[in-house]
């Protein structure tokens, strides 16, 4: 049995800013290996992959979970057992479209990502794809926001994947659903909360009027670089977006990249962000378009070591000017190295947290609010988010996971995202785009494609040592 637990204002918010065009689910889409994962008559073994996760998902009770809440909906809503939970609901198979190729499943993965999840059921869904070429089979993954950031949708694969190509036995435990609030139980948190959050607000405000002078010095000046930050340029980029989708890969090798941010003295972050410039440079000069920066969004995580394996939300941002007006690799690159190096120094990730734990002492109803007007947000133009995954190959039924692509959310003013993943020996970037704003996606990428190439050149990496 599992215990109700009430979702925090950021989590909350994700359902909040969910809107018919625009889902709130992150996720991925992977390719493995076929044969392990086919019977002897050469179908997908969905009932094998199903009574896997049954028997893993006590080390995921919120994967058994689903949103309840108060009648009011002043409160947030609560994590409550889903008595009806069905694995079939979760888990499914479909079949690939002809001719198979990877071009045809990231038009599948595009569709996919735009249907919402069932918020009266646990807000996850795996969904198995036959009809890869070569015989693989693909693997799409959609977990909501509200349920889990990228740090801990990656320790979510690290429990339903393995390490080798053994499946260590489970033990199958009876699942008993705990009985959640009833419904005056919830009306009387919702009034208690109500109450209680204007009591816990005024006293906040005032202590923090009290304790002004004790507030860290670091996080001052991180309130100071986000009012110096200001407002994102205005772009094409922050266009209303519609109800189709395009998504796009880019791979690289993880050691190019490696070698490359050694030699050049920055980061691996620093590298992503002057390919994704180089591609943003070509973009608005395709589109016509006069701009000397962007504004993007990084996610930073502030999940301790010791809760790695945490569900929820535990990120903070930074807001970051790319110098897409630049024409030269090497100065974007000490542009973008420096910029990330004195954001990182001005702590601006410590203030954007502390707003956010501000938020849990909100009503719900102002937190829905905010939340709302994010989809009309003036600060930034993209969103980037890098996560580290596996640095060695997992597992599915002994099927070897090969390549995985990450899958970030759009606003309702964002048309593009970029999610980046390093996984195995590979750094793979996933363009998460709006159809119609974006019939010139393949630009964009090519253009990021081309950032890496000339990034590793400017390091004096040969093309034998580029390919990995």
């Amino acid at each position: 049995m599992t215990t109700p637990t009430m979702l925090t204002s950021l989590d909350a918010s994700f359902l909040h800013l969910e809107h018919e065009d625009a889902p709130m689910h992150v996720g991925s889409v992977g390719i493995f290996e076929g044969e392990p994962l086919r019977d002897e008559r050469g179908h997908v073994r969905l009932d094998d992959v199903r009574a896997l996760l049954v028997a893993r998902l006590p080390l995921l009770p919120r994967f058994r979970q689903r949103l309840q809440w108060s009648p009011l909906r002043q409160a947030p809503p609560l994590w409550v057992d889903d008595p009806g939970f069905d694995i079939a609901r979760h888990v499914r198979l479909v079949h690939l479209p002809a001719p198979g190729d990877e071009r045809a499943l990231r038009e599948l993965t595009a569709r996919v990502h735009m249907e919402r999840l069932d918020r009266h059921h646990p807000l996850w869904e795996l969904i198995l794809v036959d009809g890869l070429e070569h015989g693989r089979v693909a693997m799409i993954e959609k977990l909501h926001h509200a349920l889990i950031d990228g740090v801990s949708g990656v320790d979510v694969a690290a429990v339903t994947l393995d390490f080798t190509p053994e499946t260590p036995p489970s033990e199958l435990r009876l699942f008993v659903p705990e009985r959640g609030p009833s419904p005056l139980q919830l009306l009387f948190r919702d009034l208690a909360t109500t109450a209680g959050d204007v009591v816990h607000l005024a006293t906040a405000a005032a202590s923090l009027v009290q304790h002004r002078d004790e507030v860290p010095a670091a996080t001052l000046d991180g309130f100071r670089e986000m009012l110096h930050a200001g407002f994102a340029p205005r772009s094409s980029l922050n266009d209303r977006i519609g109800a189709s989708r395009r998504f796009e890969v880019i791979s690289r090798s993880l050691d190019e990249v490696r070698q490359t941010k050694t030699r050049l003295g920055g980061t691996v972050n620093d590298v992503v962000l002057a390919a994704v410039t180089r591609g943003l440079h070509d973009l608005t000069a395709a589109r016509g378009e006069d701009a000397d920066t962007l504004k993007v969004l990084v996610p930073v995580s502030r999940r301790p070591d010791d809760q790695r394996g945490a569900l929820g939300n535990q990120v903070a941002s930074l807001f970051v000017d790319l110098p897409v007006g630049e024409g030269d690799a090497r100065a974007r690159f000490d542009t973008i190295h420096r910029t990330m190096t004195r954001l990182k120094a001005s702590h601006e990730d410590d203030a954007s947290a502390s707003l956010l734990g501000f938020a849990d002492h909100l009503p719900g109803a102002v937190v829905a609010a905010i939340s709302a007007l994010v989809h009309h947000q003036p600060f930034v133009n993209l969103v980037v988010t890098n996560v580290p995954a596996s640095p060695v190959p997992l597992y599915l039924l002994g099927a070897r996971l090969l390549d995985v692509y990450p899958v970030v959310p759009l606003a309702r003013n964002l048309t593009v995202s970029v999610g980046i993943l390093s996984y195995d020996s590979r750094l793979t970037l996933g363009l998460y785009a709006d159809g119609d704003a974006f019939d010139d996606l393949d630009v964009f990428v090519s253009g990021i494609d081309a950032g890496f190439a000339e990034l590793a050149d400017l390091a004096g990496l040969t093309a034998r040592s580029r390919a990995g």
